[in-house]
């Protein structure tokens, strides 16, 4: 069953809505209050858009709200100075206190990562006794309070942050996926051999934890991406009704200007495996990130990379386990058929799963 964010119950069927704020969570809003027909959009507020309308809605600069006296204002925005400010200023136009709702939808992990510490502390002894009997029946307990006392909390909180900076809101709620990452950064880096790859890039978000490693221990950084979007060539069989729209809000200066104009970066644009070039097909890799959503460029992906991986070398595809992405289950499963490789699920946000070159 997928979380819902919008809030359906404060606002009732069919009442007239604005929303302000088009970043991830605002996007979010509208697409499930429209996929369920729930309200009427009236417009969007965004002071920093570039774009007249979203799914047809106007979008509008806060200098040209336009209040009718019944609108409900819903704030789609996660920090919550950002909120009081909006609201002070919603208020100073007229909009009534008692029509502006907001809700935080993401725990704030620095809130309560102290107190898991504390806990850690009083408790160490015995949760590692419990941790050593799960051990034994092959069970695993997620171990986010055993990396802060490894690798430290500001290690993970800045992860954290880069890592929600332009994220989807399924994936900003993802923190077991945060530390997987760099866990196993820390793991097979000072160990393997070989550079890394990311097939589908979007805006960067996995490449900036990826990039950190790869300047501690010199490794290029490749990273495979459209910069548009899904191509019409992979909308076919089990994606056929996908829509092509999808993640086409990025380009390869967004990410350049992310990530900066670093000499461990390889940018490669275009359709894979078309874009693959002389200084990629003689690489090899030690981590390899797929995340492209569709079966074609996934089993791509993985048809190209795998002969290429480093012994000991780890390949993590994004969304095989999520319910969400029939085509990317479909790879995964064929090519691991294809070849004799057992799959290591992770139990993240979107259900990742494991190849490791043995």
């Amino acid at each position: 069953m997928r979380l819902h964010l919008f809030p359906f119950d404060l606002i009732e069927k069919g009442e007239k809505i604005v929303i302000y704020g088009l970043g991830t969570l605002g996007k979010e809003y509208i697409e499930e209050a429209l996929s369920l027909e729930w309200c009427d959009i009236r417009y969007i507020v965004d002071k920093n858009s570039e774009i007249s309308e979203f799914h047809s809605i106007p979008v509008k600069l806060p200098t040209e709200i336009v209040d009718e006296g019944n609108y409900v204002f819903l704030i789609a925005i996660h920090n919550a100075d950002d909120v009081r400010e909006i609201a002070d200023f919603l208020v100073n136009n007229g909009v009534e206190k008692k029509r502006i709702i907001w809700r935080d939808a993401i725990c704030d992990i620095q809130g309560c990562e102290t107190d898991m510490l504390e806990t850690m502390k009083i408790r160490h002894d015995g949760i590692e006794k419990i941790q050593m009997v799960f051990n034994k029946k092959e069970f695993y307990i997620s171990g986010i309070p055993f990396f802060f006392q490894r690798y430290g909390m500001d290690k993970y909180r800045n992860a954290l942050n880069n890592f929600c900076r332009t994220n989807t809101v399924d994936n900003t709620l993802d923190q077991t996926r945060v530390s997987f990452l760099i866990e196993n950064m820390e793991n097979i880096f000072p160990k393997i051999n070989g550079d890394v790859a990311e097939l589908g890039v979007y805006q960067g978000a996995t490449a900036e934890i990826f990039l950190e490693y790869c300047r501690r221990y010199e490794r290029r950084l490749f990273l495979f991406d459209t910069y548009e979007g899904f191509s019409e060539k992979d909308i076919v069989g089990i994606d056929i009704n996908r829509d092509i729209s999808q993640f086409g809000d990025t380009n390869e200066h967004m990410v350049s200007e992310r990530l900066g104009h670093d000499e461990h970066i390889r940018i490669k644009k275009g359709y894979f495996p078309e874009s693959v070039d002389e200084e990629t097909e003689k690489g090899k890799f030690a981590f390899v990130h797929i995340d492209c959503d569709l079966y074609q460029p996934i089993y791509s992906g993985l048809s190209f990379f795998w002969p290429r991986m480093s012994f000991g070398g780890m390949m993590v595809i994004h969304d095989y386990a999520s319910g969400l992405w029939d085509g990317a289950t479909k790879a995964v499963d064929q090519f691991c058929n294809e070849i004799g490789v057992s799959k290591v699920l992770i139990p993240d946000w979107s259900g990742s799963v494991v190849l490791v070159k043995t």
